[in-house]
């Protein structure tokens, strides 16, 4: 079986979020967090940025 690895740079806000649900599934790797979420989401363009209503 060839494997490869490959690098993916996501924000941190995103790790953590990746980090959650690896945790809430049993400590699975952050590798099959990304797979998981990838085979339930179909669109991952990220959403417009909401602006600040107050500051």
């Amino acid at each position: 079986m060839n494997m490869k690895q490959i690098a993916v740079h996501i924000p941190r806000e995103h790790h953590a979020f990746l980090e959650a649900i690896a945790h809430r599934n049993r400590g699975i790797p952050l590798g099959a967090a990304l797979e998981t979420v990838g085979a339930y989401v179909k669109d991952l363009t990220p959403a417009p940025v909401q602006l600040p209503l107050i500051e």
